[in-house]
């Protein structure tokens, strides 16, 4: 989502990071496994990184390097991230969660001129609710439903937008430029955090359907794991 040319198309981290290029990324969904990940990854490529959490996660993601942090439940979160984005030069948005791309595009469709008007949405759309009959048409109903009014709102007001994929890693070399070349040094370094804490769930199979539920429930910054 970050550093693919299909999506943002950021500079590689490094270690140490990056000067600073100047630009700043929205994150939305930062204490998130993946928005944890997004964070440290910018910041290592030299990117002032903007985020959303809850409040009792400020901090967390704060640690993590984000400069600025918002509530996302706020009613005012998406006029605050755009004043907020004001003379900033914009490399895009990566969206984490349910709503969170259409929070995304709301706040781009305010950025400045120049602005890299790109979402990176690495949440695929759900029902609002879950669907107590025909759970797979509900679901692909919204899917389809959400999709065309991201597709809509691209085409008024010149978003650009794409579900993240993995297919496209391996064949830019992504792999091995962040598993291989970065993440073991910044681990030894201590300069990449394996963040959120994990919550293990259990040992073996037969605790993999609890995890389940227990995800399904919700958790906060935190990363449900099953030891087998």
């Amino acid at each position: 989502a970050l550093f693919d040319s299909s999506y943002l198309g950021l500079d590689l981290p490094t270690v140490p990071a990056r000067p600073s290029t100047g630009k700043t990324v929205l994150v939305w969904g930062g204490s998130s496994s993946v928005g944890c990940c997004a964070i440290q990854l910018a910041v290592a490529a030299g990117y002032e990184v903007f985020t959303t959490a809850s409040p009792k996660n400020h901090d967390l993601v704060r640690r993590l390097g984000a400069s600025r942090v918002w509530d996302y439940n706020s009613s005012a979160v998406v006029d605050e991230i755009a004043e907020s984005l004001k003379g900033k030069v914009v490399s895009g948005a990566v969206a984490i969660g349910t709503g969170s791309g259409n929070k995304c595009m709301c706040v781009l469709e305010k950025a400045p001129k120049g602005a890299n008007k790109f979402v990176a949405m690495a949440t695929l759309p759900m029902p609002d609710s879950e669907p107590t009959r025909m759970g797979m048409v509900s679901s692909a109903a919204s899917y389809l439903t959400k999709t065309a009014t991201y597709g809509a709102r691209s085409m008024m007001n010149g978003i650009k937008w794409n579900y993240v994929s993995m297919d496209g890693m391996a064949g830019a070399g992504l792999n091995k430029q962040i598993f291989v070349d970065y993440l073991p040094e910044a681990l030894e370094s201590g300069s990449f955090v394996p963040s959120p804490e994990p919550l293990v769930v259990g040992h073996g199979l037969e605790r993999i359907q609890e995890a389940f539920e227990l995800q399904k429930k919700g958790v906060s910054a935190k990363k449900i794991v099953v030891t087998l």
